[in-house]
């Protein structure tokens, strides 16, 4: 009977391994597929309102959690940026952003950030930005991804 429990046990452990992954891969697919129907799923969208613009993320089902802190200013070709100590920062705001009618302010969740406002904003820097060229406007060598604004 040993060997029969330890045979049970080993097959119990082996499906277990084959479907914990299948869940949680399940899930991350489930948190990608949503769709906001003011944004095309899996492209990055290029918004211009009143002279400023902002690029806004896809869907995403996990984010970074660096801090980047500074100023939101308005820079070359009115794109938004994250501003400190000389240094700037092009943003690609997290899905679900919304640039104003006057183009002063985003928001997301509720919750809306102004130029000239301080801001602390979570994500973390990426080398390249995802499913759309950076509008030729847009300047800075540092692309930081938004978890929030």
């Amino acid at each position: 009977m040993p060997n029969r429990s330890r045979q049970t046990t080993a097959t119990t452990l082996a499906l277990a391994a084959l479907t914990i992954p299948a869940l949680i891969l399940g899930s991350c697919a489930k948190a990608s597929s949503e769709t906001d129907p003011a944004q095309p799923h899996n492209s990055t969208a290029v918004i211009t309102r009143a002279g400023s613009t902002i690029l806004v993320s896809p869907p995403a089902g996990a984010y970074m959690t660096a801090l980047l802190t500074g100023t939101l200013t308005k820079g070359p070709g009115g794109c938004l940026y994250v501003e400190a100590e000389g240094a700037r920062a092009l943003v690609l705001w997290r899905h679900g952003t919304t640039l104003s009618e006057d183009g002063q302010s985003i928001s997301n969740d509720g919750k809306t950030i102004t130029i000239g406002d301080h801001v602390e904003i979570g994500g973390g820097f990426i080398d390249r930005l995802p499913a759309v060229e950076r509008p030729t406007d847009c300047d800075g060598s540092s692309v930081f991804s938004s978890s929030a604004p």
